[in-house]
């Protein structure tokens, strides 16, 4: 094989690659993925500003929400990108690289993300029986009840989303896979027969 069938070969997997990562974003579910983590980011930095000094059971769950804003701000500028750069990718070639490098870093965030929610998840839910919201001078128990719970609901809605789009997402491939089943079938059918070619 020479260089240049191997540069044709090399441009073709960054194009398929490209196609369907740009496929990826270009789809309902990932503005929709985008908007709510924009809304969830505000509503948890906006808790984290305000009740700063307000959960001295555990302080770092209010870390814990400060740095989930952030990172997934972080995240939907990305994925904000990403979208501009999917619309843009069929009129401009060289938008190629850039799209691929916002997909990594889109990646690399949401590994972040995931790790740090199981973080969250340990630091809310280990003092779910012995937090109160009433007494502030019992500084081993109290934690502000409306940050308290803004921690708690914000983590219940990422499981219902998480529930909810890997229920999309597998019908969505269940769609696809029934549709290739039914071309390879009608390709199959419509073969002539080995027999009628003997006869």
């Amino acid at each position: 094989m020479n260089d240049t069938e191997e540069e044709v070969l090399t441009n073709n997997w960054w194009l398929t690659k490209c196609k369907s990562i740009s496929k990826y974003i270009l789809s309902y579910c990932f503005y929709i993925h985008i908007i709510l983590l924009i809304i969830l980011s505000i509503i948890q930095l906006r808790f984290s500003i305000v009740y700063k000094n307000d959960c001295t059971i555990d302080d770092r769950i209010i870390l814990y929400l400060f740095v989930f804003g952030i990172i997934q701000i972080i995240y939907s500028f990305n994925g904000i990108l990403l979208i501009i750069f999917s619309f843009l990718y069929d009129k401009y070639r060289y938008i190629t690289f850039s799209l691929l490098i916002c997909f990594i870093i889109q990646q690399m965030v949401f590994i972040f993300l995931i790790i740090w929610f199981i973080i969250g998840n340990y630091l809310v839910f280990r003092v779910k029986n012995i937090v109160q919201h009433t007494n502030s001078y019992d500084t081993h128990t109290y934690c502000d009840d409306t940050l308290y719970r803004t921690a708690f609901w914000t983590i219940i809605i990422y499981y219902i989303f998480i529930i909810l789009f890997s229920i999309i997402f597998v019908f969505k491939n269940l769609k696809c896979l029934i549709e290739k089943f039914k071309i390879l079938k009608n390709i199959y059918s419509n073969e002539p027969n080995k027999d009628s070619y003997e006869s």
